[in-house]
C-alpha cells in the first residue's frame, strides 16, 4: 500500500499500466490536486507505491512528458 506521504504528493493517483498512471496524473492536475511545478516522486517510489515496476512507471512519466504535461 502506498505511504499517506506518496499518495498526498501526487493527488490519489492510481493505476496498474503505464496508461491508467498516466491518466491518473492527468486527472490529478486537470482537477487541481496536482498543480504546476509539484513534484512527483521518483519512479522507483511510485512503483513500489502502486505495487508495478519502475519500467511501468517511467513508461506513464515519459507519456506525460510526451504530451507536455510534465
Amino acid at each position: 500500500m502506498m505511504s499517506d506521504a506518496i499518495q498526498k504528493s501526487i493527488g490519489g493517483v492510481r493505476g496498474r499500466h503505464a496508461a491508467e498512471i498516466a491518466r491518473s496524473i492527468e486527472a490529478a492536475l486537470r482537477e487541481g490536486r496536482l498543480g504546476p511545478g509539484d513534484p512527483l516522486p521518483t519512479v522507483r517510489t511510485l512503483a513500489e507505491g502502486l505495487g508495478v515496476s519502475p519500467s511501468t512507471t517511467a513508461a506513464a512519466y515519459r507519456e506525460l512528458k510526451r504530451r507536455g504535461l510534465l
